[in-house]
């Protein structure tokens, strides 16, 4: 880190602001730049700094200390400390009620189903006056992923079109940024039935990803697992298990076993195998992935119970019926066997 902060040094060195603002800056916009490259560690580190050389600034920068919160909420989001990155947002929040901040804790509150305060973050920053068709974009993207979540299909489809429309107009069909409208449109027709359609956008967000973070980034494995998905969903097996099999490999790396994105693609492998007649294999994924889910979503969130329920069938196909049970019990849901009860 020695080298990162002495150019940070000549950064404030040479800025016409006051010298403890412009490192407090710097540092923010440093820790961002590591942030968007997915190394965490350094982003982390940086945004911390910054956020103590605020303390010896004189006067008052809310805003600038609320977006230094709003990044600490994302990176601590993206690392899938999903507690801390609450209170993050909440502190940015309570300072000043910025719109990427609304966004953020929208994407945040959906990650954990809690659908309703999503959807309410996300709307509140759709309102508010954008300086650019790509912060709009970034706006409509959030409140569509919320939408797609709910179930409302329909409208989650214009707003993301809206947004590609918004993407190709600023920055051109070939930026990278162009994933987004097209992975999500691919998942809206995947939740449709409409394979064929989502193929070719599942294709193209894969490669806008890989172009503009390389191959090795925690994106890159999301759009690696939704080809796949697509992919699973036509029976084209031997096509989707190495891109499960490569996302995970690259979730592994960038941002750990404990993370709830790494925990959804053992789900996603596991429910692969389920279907390709790897039963066992199944439930082994399941097993690794519920408790992960459990300690970051908690153990009553519908995502964790599904979970749960699909290990709990994964064992009873396995004969091993007092584990499934233990777990049925746990969720409250009776097994594939038992009979309800008035």
């Amino acid at each position: 880190m020695t080298f990162h902060l002495s150019a940070l040094l000549f950064l404030a060195s040479s800025s016409v602001a006051p010298a403890g603002e412009s490192l407090a800056q710097s540092l923010n916009n440093m820790g961002a730049h590591y942030h968007e490259m997915g190394q965490y560690k350094d982003a982390e580190t940086l945004y911390r700094q910054s956020l103590e050389a605020w303390k010896d600034v004189p006067g008052d920068h809310a805003a600038s200390i609320a977006k230094l919160h709003g990044n600490l909420g994302a990176l601590c989001r993206a690392t899938g400390r999903y507690a801390e990155a609450e209170k993050e947002y909440a502190e940015s929040l309570r300072l000043a009620e910025l719109p990427l901040t609304l966004s953020n804790a929208a994407e945040l509150y959906r990650s954990e189903g809690k659908y309703d305060e999503a959807e309410q973050y996300a709307r509140k920053a759709l309102a508010a006056p954008a300086d650019n068709d790509r912060q709009r974009a970034d706006r409509l993207n959030a409140l569509g992923a919320v939408r797609r979540s709910q179930g409302q299909f329909d409208e989650a489809l214009q707003l993301f079109q809206e947004e590609q429309q918004l993407i190709k107009k600023s920055l051109g069909v070939d930026d990278p940024l162009m994933a987004n409208p097209l992975g999500n449109i691919a998942g809206i027709y995947i939740a449709q039935g409409r394979y064929a359609e989502a193929e070719p956008l599942a294709q193209s967000a894969l490669a806008l990803l890989e172009k503009g973070h390389g191959p090795e980034h925690p994106r890159v494995a999301a759009g690696l697992n939704n080809l796949a998905q697509v992919y699973r969903l036509e029976r084209r097996f031997a096509e989707a298990e190495p891109l499960y099999r490569r996302a995970l490999s690259i979730w592994e790396k960038a941002i750990g076993p404990e993370h709830p994105d790494y925990a959804r693609g053992l789900v996603n492998l596991a429910g692969f195998y389920e279907e390709t007649g790897r039963e066992s294999a199944a439930a082994s994924l399941y097993a690794r992935a519920l408790p992960v889910l459990e300690k970051n979503l908690g153990p009553d969130q519908p995502e964790a119970m599904k979970v749960r329920d699909a290990l709990a069938k994964a064992y009873y196909a396995q004969g091993r019926r007092s584990e499934a049970q233990r777990l049925y019990r746990n969720s409250f849901t009776p097994g594939p066997s038992a009979e309800a009860k008035p």
